[in-house]
């Protein structure tokens, strides 16, 4: 009888602190923090990063929400009350649209609000909160 091949997995254990949405370990972390069934954490270098999605998604008992973050700055909640107006095209022009020069797959909307032009990243996944 032969044996079936036997793969070796090999699962490594950070110990990392957390800090003001960041992440510290040696050699500045790089990857997922996933707690199980309460959602994940994404980073880059130690800070919250993810330019194709969330960064953080956080399972709650009766909702799900979702932050999107690029090297540690804070783009979009669809928690938090304040960043709700940051999605509102609904008073704005778009003046234009252009991929973002370091991520690809961010878009760059400028807009025209009443009193200026503004910039807004759009990472994808968050189309569904643009209000037009």
């Amino acid at each position: 009888m032969a044996h079936k091949e036997q793969k070796k997995i090999i699962l490594k254990t950070y110990e990392l602190w957390y800090k003001n949405y960041s992440v510290f370990e040696e050699g500045e972390f790089t990857g997922v923090v996933e707690i199980l069934g309460t959602g994940f954490f994404k980073f880059k270098e130690g800070k919250l990063h993810c330019e194709d999605g969330p960064a953080i998604k956080k399972i709650h008992p009766n909702r799900i929400t979702k932050e999107w973050w690029l090297d540690g700055y804070l783009f979009f909640s669809s928690s938090m009350k304040g960043y709700q107006h940051i999605l509102n095209f609904k008073n704005r022009v778009v003046l234009d649209k252009f991929k973002h020069p370091k991520y690809p797959l961010v878009q760059v909307f400028q807009v025209l609000n009443k009193e200026r032009i503004e910039k807004q990243c759009i990472i994808p996944g968050m189309e569904s909160y643009i209000i037009e």
